[in-house]
């Protein structure tokens, strides 16, 4: 309790990476096959068992709220950046850009 208490901010929990139960989380931020695909491949690159895949029915706001709640250190978002520029954007805990990935 004493980790939660200190690593906390008003999304939710910010886990170290020696406690998290994920590394990162992918958001599936259109309902494009080439996004789906991209982010199915990232998930793989990334390792399944490291990374939370939201691929399901959600809203993109709520797959954002769900993975700042959960505290993965780094989103990566499949979206219309992807489908225009074949870019994935990546961001840190507090939803800044941290790099971009093709």
């Amino acid at each position: 309790s004493a980790l939660i208490e200190q690593q906390n901010d008003e999304k939710g929990i910010k886990w170290t990476s020696e406690v998290s139960a994920f590394e990162q989380s992918i958001i599936l931020a259109s309902d494009d096959s080439d996004a789906r695909e991209r982010a199915e491949e990232l998930y793989s690159e990334l390792g399944e068992e490291e990374t939370l895949f939201f691929d399901g029915e959600q809203s993109v706001g709520e797959k954002f709220a769900e993975s700042d709640l959960i505290g993965t250190a780094e989103k990566y978002i499949v979206g219309n950046r992807y489908l225009e520029e074949g870019v994935v954007e990546v961001e840190d805990r507090e939803g800044d850009m941290i790099r971009e990935i093709s």
